[in-house]
């Protein structure tokens, strides 16, 4: 019996729209090359606006920004001698997760590393298909500016990096593409640390009907999640830390009733 042989899994958004592309060309029954069909037709042309040609990006590939209006409270601050004199000075509990002021520093600077558009593109389909020499760069980085810097927290680091990218990239489609999906000029409307080239790529993406069953499937996932932490950028290792200070439980649902609202309908629901 013969094998089946093994199809190869896109790791770019660019990848992803050439093979929906080509499923699209399969489907048509008008003999055209794959070159001569353009990303754009990916969706249909009455529920996607035209789409300008590509833009170069700046002359200094600083990514501009947007002429969209800003709201909420914005990105975390990375830490300013980063990289510079000192080392920070983290303090870890028994799972390596950081703890205290400094540990909450750590993360902003995770994140604003992560939503370096040189550093770490958002056109990655997932982390895992992020290339292991940008992960090995960074991890090098946080290894160097931390104080005694346990081995054990590198796995730790690349999962909140892996968090971070994620919520970074959710929250530019979100605020940039699913809200303003319509418009024509979309293209041009460069969200703040995305270069242009990268935000055409990341359009065509989600304008494919592979991405928008994917989106669908993880809206539907997202509802069995329960009701929402209210702890904000404070992570759930801190709160059991303090918790424990205090003389508190820690088990499960102690630190599940401690981070959620207790006038929230659905977490009296699970409470009671």
């Amino acid at each position: 019996m013969a094998k089946r042989k093994a199809s190869k899994r896109p790791r770019t958004m660019a990848e992803a729209v050439q093979i929906s592309l080509s499923k699209v060309v399969q489907k048509d029954p008008t003999p055209r090359s794959l070159e001569d069909t353009q990303p754009s037709q990916v969706t249909q042309p009455s529920q996607a606006p035209h789409l300008p040609q590509p833009i170069q990006p700046p002359s200094n590939e600083t990514a501009p920004e947007t002429s969209m209006k800003k709201c909420g409270r914005g990105s975390a601050k990375g830490i300013h001698q980063w990289g510079i004199v000192t080392k920070l000075k983290a303090m870890f509990d028994n799972d390596f997760q950081p703890l205290g002021d400094e540990g909450s520093r750590l993360k902003g600077q995770l994140g604003t590393m992560l939503r370096n558009p040189h550093r770490v593109p958002l056109t990655y389909l997932d982390w895992n298909s992020v290339p292991q020499e940008i992960k090995s760069a960074i991890w090098k980085e946080i290894e160097d500016n931390i104080e005694d810097c346990p081995a054990e927290f590198q796995p730790v680091a690349m999962r909140s990096c892996n968090k971070l990218w994620k919520d970074h990239k959710a929250k530019t489609k979100d605020k940039y593409y699913t809200k303003h999906e319509e418009d024509p000029d979309i293209l041009l409307k460069v969200p703040k640390r995305v270069l242009p080239d990268q935000w055409e790529e990341l359009v065509r993406y989600w304008r494919t009907t592979d991405a928008k069953l994917i989106a669908t499937r993880n809206s539907k996932n997202r509802e069995w999640r329960g009701p929402d932490h209210r702890t904000g950028r404070t992570h759930f290792s801190q709160i059991r830390h303090e918790m424990s200070a205090n003389g508190e439980n820690t088990d499960k649902m102690s630190v599940f009733i401690k981070t959620r609202d207790e006038n929230d309908p659905d977490v009296k629901a699970i409470v009671v």
